[in-house]
């Protein structure tokens, strides 16, 4: 069984592992002033990450039940990070959205989410 204190200390360890930045943005919406809503992505928070190409081997990735030309990609982010599928991550100029969070985990290190960028 580990101890608070050492699982801070690994938490520590993998977050020196994260080289990127990732911008977490959840959308928002306000009044448009003639009745309608306007959506906009507000940055909820900007972490540490590692991206790396998602395996997507044998998958046939759909948006609205059609087949998408997509880029998909997995990111790990610091434990406890506050991401859901309703959100984006932007990285650099690429702006990705959530397709699955894996997390929470026993002894959790760190959050893998799934991303999908469309192109």
């Amino acid at each position: 069984m580990l101890t608070a204190n050492e699982l801070a200390a690994m938490r520590t360890t993998v977050n020196g592992s994260l080289p990127d930045t990732a911008t977490i943005q959840r959308a928002t919406t306000a009044a448009d002033g003639a009745g309608g809503r306007t959506l906009t992505w507000a940055t909820l928070a900007t972490v540490a990450a590692r991206f790396a190409p998602a395996d997507t081997q044998g998958s046939d990735p759909q948006l609205g039940g059609q087949a998408a030309n997509v880029s998909a990609r997995a990111v790990d982010l610091p434990a406890g990070t506050d991401v859901t599928v309703a959100d984006r991550i932007v990285w650099g100029t690429h702006t990705f959205e959530v397709s699955a969070v894996r997390a929470p985990r026993s002894w959790e290190l760190l959050v893998r989410v799934a991303l999908v960028k469309v192109v």
